[in-house]
C-alpha cells in the first residue's frame, strides 16, 4: 500500500481569508469602511451611510438604488454634499482669516479682511450648483462612450450611483483633510520656536504620512468604483468598462487642459 496521503486544508474563499498582501489590503479596506460607518452611525441622516455604501459597495448599491434612480435624486446628493463642503471650506476661511496676523494670510495669498459676504455668496450659493453641473457632465462624459461601446445602461442609472460613489469617496477625503489639518495645527502653533518648532514639525509630517496613503488609496479605488458602475449599469465586459472610463478620464484631462490654457491666456 503506498503511503497515506495527509489531507490538504482547503484554501480560503476569496481574498478576505487570504494570508498575502491582497488579504492584508481586503482586511485593512473591511476595518476602515467599519470605522467610517460607526463614525457616521449617528448622524441623523441616513444619505452619508447611503454614499459610503455606494463607494465601498458601488454594485451592490446599484442593484438596490436603480428602481428609486432618478435625475432630482441625483443633483440632491451632489448640492447637499458641495453645500457641506462649500460649508465647511468657508467656516475654515473666515477661522483662518479672523485668527491669523495679517503677514501670514499676506503669504498664503489671503487677506485679513475679505469680502465675507461675496465669498459665502460664491461657495455657499453658486459653488455647489458649478460643481454639481460639472458632476453631471463628467457623468455624461461616462455614458458617451460606454453606449457606443455597446452599453445598454441608462444615463440616470448609471449617474445615480456614480454620484453616491462621489459623494461617498468626496466624503471620506474631506474627513482626512480636515484630520490632516488637525495634525499640521501644533507645528504651525509653534512655528517661532526653532527648536521645538522643528521637532514637531517632523513629527506633524511623519504622522501626516498614514493619512496622504489613504487618500491616495480612495483615489484609486474611486476609479475602480467608477469602473464597477459602469459595468454593471451598461453591462459591459470588464476591458469595454475600463476603456470606457479611460476615455472619459483623458477627455476630461483634455477639457480642463484647455479651459485653463484659455483663463490662463
Amino acid at each position: 500500500m503506498g503511503k497515506k496521503a495527509t489531507p490538504r486544508t482547503k484554501a480560503p474563499d476569496g481574498p478576505k481569508g487570504a494570508d498575502g498582501w491582497m488579504g492584508r489590503i481586503y482586511r485593512f479596506a473591511e476595518k476602515f469602511e467599519k470605522t467610517a460607518n460607526a463614525a457616521a452611525a449617528p448622524l441623523p441622516s441616513p444619505r452619508i451611510r447611503l454614499w459610503l455604501a455606494g463607494f465601498f459597495h458601488p454594485e451592490e448599491t446599484y442593484e438596490k438604488v436603480e428602481k428609486d434612480a432618478s435625475l432630482a435624486k441625483i443633483v440632491v446628493n451632489l448640492l447637499i454634499f458641495y453645500f457641506a463642503y462649500s460649508l465647511i471650506f468657508f467656516l475654515f476661511m473666515l477661522a483662518l482669516t479672523s485668527s491669523l496676523p495679517a503677514d501670514d494670510l499676506l503669504s498664503m495669498g489671503l487677506k485679513k479682511n475679505p469680502d465675507l459676504a461675496q465669498i459665502a455668496i460664491g461657495s455657499l450659493v453658486a459653488g455647489p450648483f458649478v460643481s454639481a453641473f460639472f458632476a453631471l457632465a463628467a457623468f455624461a462624459v461616462v455614458f458617451v462612450p460606454a453606449r457606443v461601446l455597446g452599453g445598454k445602461g441608462t444615463y440616470v442609472k448609471q449617474s445615480h450611483s456614480m454620484a453616491l460613489v462621489l459623494c461617498g469617496s468626496n466624503t471620506l477625503l474631506l474627513a482626512l483633510v480636515c484630520i490632516a489639518f488637525a495634525i499640521f495645527l501644533p507645528s504651525f502653533i509653534l512655528r517661532d520656536s526653532a527648536f521645538v518648532g522643528t521637532i514637531v514639525s517632523l513629527l506633524t509630517l511623519l504622522a501626516n504620512v498614514p493619512v496622504l496613503l489613504l487618500c491616495l488609496a480612495i483615489f484609486l479605488y474611486t476609479a475602480y468604483a467608477y469602473y464597477l458602475v459602469v459595468r454593471k449599469a451598461h453591462g459591459l465586459s470588464a476591458v469595454r468598462s475600463a476603456i470606457s472610463i479611460v476615455i472619459a478620464a483623458a477627455i476630461v484631462v483634455l477639457a480642463d487642459a484647455l479651459v485653463t490654457s484659455i483663463m490662463g491666456g
